[in-house]
């Protein structure tokens, strides 16, 4: 492709740069990403973005931020994917601590607007290395930020409290899923069962399989209706 003149545009080497990550070749794509921005023009933000999250993968992490610098010389603006695959990564070498600095940065500098994926990038960084307590900060202050949770953000943050014996809030938090007809799943019942379980608060664990058949049950029928529906 380098040979062929003209040269194809950015997009078809993207093509062929994601085809190797879906087989999981990173070194691959890293090494020709490098080639690419030596030999030629035809890169976007998106193959820098391929390039990162296969550091990512790798656990290259501070290669992955040399890309981000290349990205800014020359003169592309990181969007949301970047940033979020680079929190990823550094919550995937447990560098928690940088982490969390790389995500207040981006929030002070307004450098962009995390989605619900960054939120829950960095919640689940936060709850995986027991910081419950700044994670459900984190989850109340993503309202602020006209950023709603969703079914993960919730599954993530319940989890959390109960491995951490905080059953009552886990509760409440439950409750608010509900509150906001979010469809809860198993991921979103079974660590309470668990703990309720634990503390032989059987009362209470029959009313939640109950309501946890009942939503299944539920789910089930408005995934039916909808592709019914698309048909």
């Amino acid at each position: 492709m380098l040979k062929m003149q003209p040269l194809p545009c950015h997009f078809h080497f993207n093509q062929l740069l994601t085809s190797l990550v879906k087989v999981k070749q990173y070194a691959v794509v890293v090494s020709l990403v490098t080639d690419l921005c030596a030999l030629s023009n035809r890169v976007s933000i998106i193959t820098f973005n391929i390039a990162i999250n296969c550091c990512c993968h790798s656990y290259w992490v501070d290669y992955a931020f040399l890309l981000l610098a290349s990205t800014f010389k020359r003169g592309f603006v990181p969007d949301v994917a970047t940033y979020t695959t680079l929190i990823r990564g550094l919550v995937s070498q447990h560098k928690s601590a940088e982490a969390r600095l790389f995500f207040k940065n981006l929030i002070k500098f307004r450098q962009v607007q995390p989605n619900v994926v960054t939120f829950n990038t960095m919640i689940n960084g936060l709850c995986k290395t027991g910081h419950t307590d700044i994670a459900l900060w984190l989850f109340r202050f993503m309202e602020k930020c006209h950023c709603a949770p969703d079914s993960i953000t919730y599954n993530t943050v319940i989890d959390s409290l109960c491995k951490g014996g905080l059953v009552d809030d886990a509760l409440n938090l439950h409750s608010e899923v509900r509150e906001k007809r979010i469809l809860p799943d198993v991921g979103t019942y079974s660590p309470i069962i668990q703990v309720l379980c634990s503390l032989k608060r059987w009362e209470e664990v029959g009313l939640l399989l109950n309501q946890m058949i009942n939503d299944m049950i539920y789910n089930r029928q408005h995934t039916v209706a909808w592709a019914v529906s698309a048909r």
